[in-house]
């Protein structure tokens, strides 16, 4: 069985977008290494958090 998948668009992740908002500015060469990492770092713990309340988040 062949499986293709495809991402139309960026997901959601953070209340207000946040991981879209500092992505992109890397992306367009606008915020250098450590001002995309700290952010995103910071992103994944509070979705990572949430989503263990949640019951949600496995680890494997």
């Amino acid at each position: 069985m062949n499986v293709v998948s495809t991402v139309v668009g960026y997901p959601y992740i953070g209340a207000n977008r946040e991981w879209k908002r500092t992505v992109e500015p890397y992306w367009r060469k606008e915020a250098t290494v450590q001002q995309f990492e700290e952010p995103i770092v910071a992103i994944t713990g509070a979705v990572r958090e949430g989503a263990c309340e949640r019951g949600k988040w496995f680890n494997t």
